[in-house]
């Protein structure tokens, strides 16, 4: 009685995985190398390991290549099956925090055909949804007229403190956006405030200042708006680029003058 060959059992132990995983198919695979590779973080989806998910993400030194499952060790590979969804490829994840001296195998994973996605992807799309939320720069002072030296003038930002963190779906992803922003004032005299707070009315405004001679001042804000954003559990990362905002705004200042009072 004749032994069944090496590929005969190869084959038939596939085609009992295919019937025993009803949602799952066979991804055929030949010889080959590299898919995709890269320096930057690289976004795994959920199903793979937690620890390789943050490493690939968030380790600035890492390399990473997304292989054909069966080009890491050489050997025969004619089918694996996986549940990957219609048109997605099987890769192997190769990790290397040596700068590709040496590779771990860290398993396979299911990329869709827009190829894999990178934190250094998501932060420049994320950058044009910020750009949309950010509210103009609209300053003011207080009082509006009227204004002398030695007597403080209250400046106001006529922006929010801050944003509240938004979701939004970028290149696949849904992504969780944190807002973050700071003003710088300079008050037209050589003068000038670095404020966490936007500015309010009297009496709460706290970005106040007081001329110390007479004449048209120039006061200049600058808005300088950041963020970070998380995705599926990783990060924080940051933004990519800063957003800037600048205004003026004139201010005639008069002399005070002291007034006895009997």
């Amino acid at each position: 009685m004749r032994t069944p060959s090496r590929l005969f059992l190869v084959t038939l132990v596939a085609v009992v995985l295919t019937w025993l995983s009803p949602g799952a198919y066979a991804v055929d695979v030949g010889a080959g190398g590299d898919r995709y590779s890269g320096s930057s973080g690289l976004i795994l989806p959920g199903g793979v390991d937690s620890g390789t998910r943050h490493q690939a993400a968030e380790c600035s030194n890492c390399r990473w290549r997304l292989s054909d499952p069966c080009a890491a060790d050489g050997g025969p590979c004619l089918a694996v099956t996986r549940g990957c969804a219609q048109l997605a490829s099987l890769l192997r994840i190769l990790l290397s925090t040596d700068g590709g001296a040496s590779w771990s195998d860290r398993g396979l994973v299911c990329i869709p055909p827009s190829g894999p996605v990178t934190v250094n992807d998501l932060s420049g799309a994320l950058h044009q949804e910020f750009e949309r939320l950010v509210p103009a720069l609209q300053p003011r002072y207080e009082p509006s007229s009227g204004i002398v030296t030695r007597i403080p003038v209250n400046f106001i930002s006529g922006q929010p403190q801050g944003l509240g963190s938004s979701i939004h779906r970028v290149l696949g992803q849904s992504v969780l956006l944190r807002p973050f922003v700071r003003w710088s004032w300079e008050f037209g005299d050589g003068a000038g405030q670095e404020a966490a707070e936007p500015g309010a009315p009297y009496p709460a405004g706290s970005i106040r200042h007081a001329y110390g001679q007479a004449g048209t001042k120039v006061a200049h804000v600058i808005a300088h708006w950041s963020g970070t954003f998380e995705v599926d559990g990783l990060g924080p990362f940051p933004v990519a680029g800063g957003i800037e905002q600048s205004a003026r705004i004139e201010l005639p200042v008069g002399e005070g003058r002291a007034v006895l009072v009997p």
